[in-house]
């Protein structure tokens, strides 16, 4: 008996690597809330004061914080094709201050929006959830987004 140990190895190649760049970003700058965003965020704290000052130096103040504020995230993962359906996908969930894109795409469509949302403070977290709601003995799963802001 003689002891032979094969050994195989895979290598993987890669050229012309590409940073990713999340599809939330680019729609995020065509929002119709974006303008409205960076009109705020520039306006002086000089113009946010009333004719005695105190109003507006707390309006400023409140923008403060000392935690570093998250610039953006997303999640990636692949879709769950409804019943009957023969469809792989990727969704992505895109925050980005106050605002969420959920978008969807697969290999025969382009990534598109399927819902963007909009809330008044930023957005701490955005996650998938999946909520499995039992009627009558058959058991149908829901998927939702949960926002924290």
């Amino acid at each position: 008996m003689s002891n032979y140990y094969e050994e195989r190895a895979t290598m993987i190649a890669a050229r012309d690597l590409q940073e990713f760049v999340p599809f939330g970003r680019d729609h995020c700058k065509h929002h119709p809330n974006a303008l409205n965003l960076q009109l705020r965020q520039l306006q002086p704290a000089s113009e946010l004061w009333s004719s005695d000052g105190a109003a507006g130096l707390v309006g400023s103040l409140q923008e403060v914080t000392i935690h570093e504020k998250q610039k953006e995230s997303w999640q990636l993962r692949k879709g769950v094709s409804e019943i009957g359906e023969d469809v792989d996908y990727d969704e992505e969930l895109y925050v980005a201050g106050n605002m969420v894109i959920w978008s969807k795409g697969s290999k025969s469509q382009a990534l598109a929006v399927y819902k963007a949302f909009t809330v008044d403070s930023p957005v701490q977290q955005a996650l998938w959830c999946d909520f499995i709601i039992s009627q009558d003995k058959s058991e149908k799963a829901y998927s939702c987004k949960c926002l924290a802001h």
